[in-house]
């Protein structure tokens, strides 16, 4: 299936169950809340996006825009990789495309506050500064370590689109199949916004149904991957050792 449903198709819906004109003067705010509840709840596909690939900066650990330029509607990291480009020309950090060779990747951590370190080696967690939008990587980047073979690519979680009493025939991002688990949502945003005594229970049916959702589309199976702290066949932290580092041989 698709997604085809419009909020205003799932407002109208609602009201024809809870006949309300809250539910038509708010619609905007009911809207963005029960968006918010499913969004945040499991990384969905409609949730995650490619993170277009940035450099490493030789000697530094702070990547600043436009060297890393991340999405507008940038949230956070999720699954973030190390790679080394092999032969051709490398990667083109606009498109993302290479001219040609290999690329080999390893998974890297995303941290919160990693500090400042003189220590250098091929870095192998991260984090997002949201004040000026930069990345920082540990440990610090080595002087023979940037473009264009070295790079950073990944998936980050998506912000949702915020929603208007002006923008409600905005389709709602998630699949028309679920369209029960939208009902039971919304009503939970709805009796929510209205200070009813309905909302605690119904926050319970709206997470329930959240959960289904997410165990049919497979998000909560199997077990939660965590890339390793340091590298289990070369070193992340000293200084740099020669070459391309034996990780990537």
């Amino acid at each position: 299936m698709a997604a085809t449903y419009s909020y205003a198709d799932i407002i109208s819906m609602i009201d024809r169950i809870i006949p309300s004109p809250i539910a038509i003067q708010y619609q905007g705010v009911i809207c963005n809340m029960a968006t918010e509840l499913i969004w945040r709840a499991y990384d969905f596909k409609e949730t995650v996006a490619d993170l277009p690939p940035f450099y490493l900066v030789p000697n530094e650990q702070d990547i600043m825009p436009p060297m890393a330029n991340l999405p507008a509607d940038f949230h956070g990291f999720r699954q973030v990789r190390m790679c080394q480009y092999s032969g051709g020309t490398g990667i083109d950090g606009n498109t993302g495309t290479s001219g040609g060779g290999l690329v080999y990747k390893i998974p890297m951590t995303v941290s919160k506050d990693l500090q400042l370190t003189h220590v250098y080696g091929l870095p192998g967690s991260l984090s997002f500064n949201q004040a000026n939008r930069s990345v920082r990587v540990f440990p610090r980047t080595p002087g023979n370590i940037g473009a264009p073979y070295f790079f950073i690519d990944g998936t980050y979680k998506k912000r949702p689109t915020l929603i208007t009493n002006a923008t409600m025939g905005t389709t709602f991002p998630f699949d028309d199949q679920y369209l029960p688990v939208f009902i039971e949502v919304f009503r939970w945003a709805f009796y929510a916004i209205t200070g009813s005594d309905k909302a605690m229970n119904q926050y319970a049916v709206a997470m329930e149904a959240i959960q289904q959702m997410a165990s049919s589309e497979g998000l909560n199976e199997g077990d939660v991957f965590i890339a390793p702290a340091t590298s289990l066949v070369g070193s992340f932290s000293g200084f740099p050792m020669s070459g391309y580092y034996g990780i990537f041989g």
